[in-house]
């Protein structure tokens, strides 16, 4: 004869949605969770989970479900560089004064200007590349932010403004993108591949902002 938490947990397999993976557990005293898990849906969602928890020591039992998915929005065409920048500038600040080690002094590079061609196309191709930031909810925990910023403008032949690219280096590292429309959007961070450590690399930029 099977226990309740074997009953819940046929239950739980015969209908779980296709794809699903078992992705770990948990039990005390009347209580069990399962947590399952499905492939990333590239462009569209990641991070697909289900969390059952069940507590046997209440009548009628008790059954808590969380569905969790980060969203990745779609990025419109309205929220790229334009292929037509001829310019780019870059300035470079190090850390905000007061953080981090007080013998470092706060330094800034630039503003220095790229007009070579093969670079503008690259770095412009590169920051277009990059989705939208996923949407995610709850609590974030970030690592310590010394400060250390850089801002990226694209102008175009005629001189306009046609982008603005501000990177937060530290901390909560962000990379946040505005248009001339007034369009601002949060544009993803790996935490891996730095974006501004890209862009400095393609304009051949020797500068770091940790010094």
């Amino acid at each position: 004869m099977q226990t309740v938490p074997e009953t819940l947990q046929a239950g739980l397999d015969a209908y779980l949605p296709a794809g699903a993976t078992a992705d770990g557990w948990g039990s005390g005293p009347g209580s069990f969770n399962r947590m399952y898990s499905w492939l990333d849906r590239p462009g569209v969602l990641v991070g697909r989970q289900l969390i059952v928890q069940v507590d046997t020591t209440r009548q009628p039992i008790l059954v808590r479900v969380d569905a969790y998915a980060t969203w990745l929005p779609i990025r419109p065409p309205t929220a790229l560089v334009p292929t037509a920048t001829t310019t780019i500038t870059v300035t470079l600040h190090t850390k905000s004064p007061g953080l981090g080690d007080q013998a470092v002094p706060a330094r800034t590079f630039g503003p220095a200007t790229v007009t070579d061609r093969s670079r503008v196309d690259q770095v412009v191709a590169l920051v277009n590349r990059v989705p939208i930031a996923a949407v995610r909810e709850g609590v974030i925990n970030c690592p310590a932010d010394f400060g250390g910023t850089m801002e990226v403008i694209f102008t175009g032949p005629t001189g306009i403004v046609t982008a603005r690219l501000r990177l937060t280096l530290s901390g909560c590292s962000s990379n946040q993108l505005e248009m001339p429309d007034g369009t601002s959007l949060e544009l993803a961070n790996d935490g891996v591949n730095d974006l501004g450590d890209r862009i400095r690399g393609l304009l051949g930029l020797n500068w770091t902002w940790q010094t």
